[in-house]
């Protein structure tokens, strides 16, 4: 009896997790052995039988959505699907070609597995019932608990053999506070409103000195101290007498415009989320009731996730976005647009002296990675560097964009001579590589936040 329940369960595992298994291949790196999903999915058809194609396809819709939200750090799954309205903006080729087969290979596995499944049932080649999958379920608690990596119960998050034995997209991102409205804890919430009001203090201070503000994508916290303090040395390079460089970590949680928000307004509200009481606290209408000018600069569209309107509601006064440079080079994949060295450009080129407030946010560095579209011919860095800080692939690829960015940030101070503004320089999220060897090179939690103080 034993083996027979074991032998009917492990059909199943393997035959209704397979598309699940090409989802994280494909899609993503928390690649699990097993899917709690599959326990709620048995379940469900046990309690309520028939129509399991329609069940499973239903199933499967909703697992996407919550793997997707989780791995490509998007706070909930409403900020997903409120994101789906946007996709007219991502430019058609070769990539969306890659991601479209994927896709639908992913699908046809999937009803391909479901169909075998049933016809498996019908001719009682496999029989389970309610208490083998919650047997199973038991099991397989214990296991992953005993393992580590299950992070619950008391257990540290190390795991003794490195194979995550089971996991739950909708677990975790119920497990990192994801799923509900106050993404940050209360301590995180007074940190990054500290860091708006470090902004405030230092104008109050200089009240006559500009600042210019710059959100880098896919700008993560590297676990390398050597690949840290890369980023700062270039930045500070030939500035010594003139600024002072510090960096520090600032927690992240959601995607780009989340860290907008994060960063500008001090909160975890999002964008459409947006209020008169949260939009007044926002830097940006802080410093214009100080009297400062405002503008700020984006290289795609300002209808893309409608910048448009709410950076205007958030206080900056003027904008630019590619259809605003339309003369400009382009650059990047999925999410093309004005090459981020221009927007850069165009960002201390507008500045002025006294109180001038000016914002960019990158855009280049979105993935899936392009070498070619991220490195301008006149703003290469030696390649070889990688082998210094031992990385490659797409992480030499995303090291060196980052590096362009900061020696172009550099360039332009030098410009500047006697303006010297206050520039702070901070990453979005963690960079979503989709192998997790390179994910793991990064914190999963914090992003880098370098200030540079005028002397």
């Amino acid at each position: 009896m034993i083996k027979k329940i074991f032998q009917s369960f492990l059909i199943t595992f393997c035959i209704l997790n397979f598309p699940l298994w090409m989802v994280s291949y494909f899609l993503g790196s928390n690649f699990t052995v097993f899917n709690y999903e599959i326990i709620i999915f048995l379940l469900i058809i046990l309690i309520w039988p028939g129509s399991e194609l329609i069940k499973y396809v239903a199933f499967f819709l909703l697992y996407l959505v919550f793997f997707i939200s989780f791995e490509f750090n998007i706070n909930s799954p409403n900020a997903l699907l409120n994101s789906f309205k946007f996709i007219q903006f991502i430019k058609p080729g070769i990539h969306i070609d890659q991601v479209g087969i994927k896709l639908f290979f992913i699908i046809l596995v999937g009803i391909t597995s479901l169909l075998l499944y049933i016809k498996l049932v019908r001719d009682r080649l496999v029989e389970i019932d309610f208490k083998e999958v919650i047997f199973v379920l038991l099991i397989l608690f214990f296991l992953d608990w005993l393992n580590g990596s299950f992070r619950s119960l008391g257990k540290s998050d190390a795991m003794h053999i490195p194979v995550n034995i089971a996991g739950a997209p909708a677990f975790n991102l119920l497990n990192q506070k994801k799923i509900i409205k106050n993404v940050y804890s209360s301590s995180e919430i007074i940190q990054i409103k500290r860091d708006v009001n470090e902004v405030i203090n230092w104008t109050e201070t200089y009240p006559d000195r500009p600042v210019l503000f710059i959100i880098v994508e896919s700008f993560g916290w590297p676990k390398s101290d050597l690949l840290r303090l890369s980023y700062m040395n270039v930045l500070a390079e030939g500035l010594d007498s003139s600024y002072e460089v510090k960096i520090k970590p600032t927690q992240f949680n959601g995607a780009t415009t989340s860290a907008e928000m994060r960063e500008l307004c001090g909160t975890d509200v999002e964008y459409y989320d947006l209020d008169f009481k949260t939009s007044i606290g926002c830097l940006p209408n802080m410093l214009k009731n100080r009297g400062f000018s405002t503008y700020g600069i984006h290289g795609n569209t300002g209808r893309f996730f409608n910048r448009n309107e709410w950076w205007k509601e958030i206080g900056i006064d003027t904008v630019l976005f590619s259809e605003d440079l339309i003369t400009a080079k382009k650059c990047g994949g999925l999410f093309r647009g004005v090459c981020d060295i221009d927007v850069i450009e165009q960002l201390f080129n507008n500045i002025s002296a006294g109180r001038s407030f000016g914002y960019a946010l990158t855009l280049n560095a979105h993935f899936p990675l392009i070498q070619t579209e991220l490195i301008r011919d006149n703003s290469k860095i030696e390649k070889d560097n990688c082998h210094i800080y031992k990385i490659d692939g797409n992480i030499c690829i995303l090291h060196n964009y980052h590096l362009i960015v900061m020696k172009k940030i550099n360039a332009e101070l030098h410009k500047l001579k006697e303006i010297n503004p206050l520039v702070v320089v901070v990453g979005d999220h963690v960079p979503p590589f989709s192998d997790g060897n390179s994910y793991q090179l990064y914190d999963p939690s914090i992003v880098p936040k370098i200030y540079l103080y005028p002397k």
